[in-house]
């Protein structure tokens, strides 16, 4: 049902593929491709032909670094905006984003955009955070320009705070969220959250090396620890990632699309530098001659032997669709670590239950 629900139409929009940060785990290739006008106004009428079928519409900004093209944020947005007024359909809007570019203009331009959320990674205090997320090109901090601009932020934009971690800073996270709730970053008043986000060999860009990453279990059981270091510093136990029932990844949703510079369609936020990963494009649409298209659209975990008998499938969705399809070695620690959270969660709410008076 949540596949084939044409309820909200759902983008990844790439302004661009470049960044001016140098991060050691990420997955994409530099390119640096801008989005042009031929695409923007393509995209102007693939959305228009489709909005009219749609109740709500929604957009994640994404990269590269997609503030590096912000003049494209602000111009399709203004177009989205006008459009979903004029065919009474809700509109939101959020941003990934480093968080290097947050001056207080562009923070302006974004909640003109509607952009009300944004995901920024910071890895740690600032020699830690510095030396896995340097400038591409002088490899200078980037640290102080990414908390000047949640600074600015602050009652404008609400932040997702996120510490990717590898056993090389996985011990040192507790003290950057001291420093951030000492600077009101984070804490009951700030609106923003915090959370910790694994690092992973999701391509061959990944310049990190298998013996610094944590397995999925070991990194459940730090996200449960960071829960009681919030309630513990009174902060709040609801900013790391907590395992709920929920839809299938969104990417096998057929009215979701990652819309990449060259006005190509995607389906998973890992493939923007993927050749061979494209289902279509601005002008055909879902293309399902084109055999990526079809392993996406098809998708379905219900039809694994291994799944369907698993009592875990209604909850964990299957996991992650792109490592099922393209790294199905990974399916055995996947499963583990859904079934890792799925029993923590439920200990938790026994625990959790109110106790009878006898």
């Amino acid at each position: 049902m949540e596949k084939l629900n044409n309820s909200r139409l759902q983008y990844t929009l790439l302004p661009t593929t470049n960044c001016n940060l140098s991060c050691i785990y990420c997955y994409e290739t530099p390119r640096k491709q801008i989005m042009n006008q031929e695409v923007m106004n393509k995209i102007k009428d693939f959305t228009k032909k489709r909005i009219p079928n749609f109740s709500s519409f929604g957009v994640s900004w994404y990269g590269g670094e997609p503030l590096m093209a912000k003049e494209v944020i602000e111009e399709l947005s203004k177009y989205f905006i006008g459009l979903c007024k004029e065919y009474n359909v809700s509109y939101d809007a959020r941003l990934i984003s480093n968080g290097t570019l947050l001056d207080k203009e562009t923070v302006a331009m974004l909640t003109r955009s509607l952009v009300t959320s944004l995901q920024v990674s910071i890895d740690g205090l600032e020699d830690i955070h510095n030396a896995r997320r340097p400038y591409r090109r002088n490899k200078k901090s980037s640290f102080n320009d990414i908390i000047e601009g949640l600074i600015n932020c602050r009652g404008k934009l609400r932040a997702e705070i996120r510490i990717n971690v590898d056993r090389t800073n996985i011990d040192s996270y507790k003290e950057f969220v001291d420093y951030l709730f000492e600077k009101g970053l984070i804490g009951v008043n700030s609106g923003n959250t915090i959370s910790l986000g694994v690092v992973k060999q999701w391509s061959d860009d990944v310049n990190v090396s298998s013996d610094r990453l944590l397995s999925l279990v070991e990194f459940n059981r730090h996200s449960e620890e960071l829960k009681k270091y919030l309630v513990e510093r009174g902060i709040s136990n609801e900013n790391a990632w907590a395992l709920q029932p929920s839809c299938p990844c969104i990417s096998v949703n057929t009215s979701y699309f990652v819309i990449l510079p060259t006005g190509s369609l995607k389906k998973c936020w890992i493939h923007p530098t993927i050749d061979g990963t494209e289902v279509g494009t601005l002008d055909s649409g879902l293309d399902l001659s084109i055999p990526a298209a079809v392993e996406w659209t098809a998708y379905d975990p219900t039809l694994e032997p291994s799944c369907s008998k698993c009592p875990c499938l209604p909850i964990c969705a299957g996991g992650c669709p792109y490592e099922r399809m393209s790294k199905p070695e990974m399916q055995d620690k996947n499963c583990e670590y859904h079934k890792d959270c799925i029993m923590v969660n439920v200990l938790k709410s026994v625990e959790d239950e109110p106790k009878p008076l006898h």
